[in-house]
């Protein structure tokens, strides 16, 4: 990090107003809460293939739900590695699924449900705007 950076700059000023304005304007813009609802899906089990497998199958059950397909500000991304790969023993992967708010992600989430078919030796975790993505 830079002293020139702006969120340095404003906190050697005291200027919270400032920072929380600048700050605030960019996550409108970027689609970040508080604008939109972040979910943040953990899926973790003992084999990597496994765990991949159930977590691109779930991916694809998302992207192509009724409820994904009608409604342009959702966005899903991954899967992908958690940041934290491999934890306690466990292959970690997530996904993020972005909307404009939490009946959205719990009516698409609904609908995903009752065809997702996860392997029987992989468990998956929903956290609602997270706070950290480890």
């Amino acid at each position: 990090t830079s002293p020139d950076e702006p969120a340095i700059q404003f906190a050697a000023s005291h200027d919270y107003n400032g920072f929380a304005s600048r700050e605030l304007a960019h996550r409108r813009e970027a689609g970040y809460p508080p604008y939109t609802t972040l979910a943040r899906v953990i899926l973790r089990g003992e084999s990597y293939e496994e765990v991949h497998e159930t977590a691109k199958v779930l991916s694809k059950l998302l992207r192509t739900s009724e409820a994904a397909e009608s409604h342009p500000r959702i966005r899903i991304l991954g899967p992908a590695p958690a940041p934290i790969a491999r934890l306690r023993g466990q292959h970690r992967f997530h996904l993020q699924i972005a909307a404009p708010d939490v009946q959205t992600i719990a009516s698409l989430w609904s609908e995903t449900l009752r065809t997702f078919e996860p392997q029987a030796d992989v468990e998956f975790t929903v956290d609602i705007d997270p706070l950290d993505m480890r």
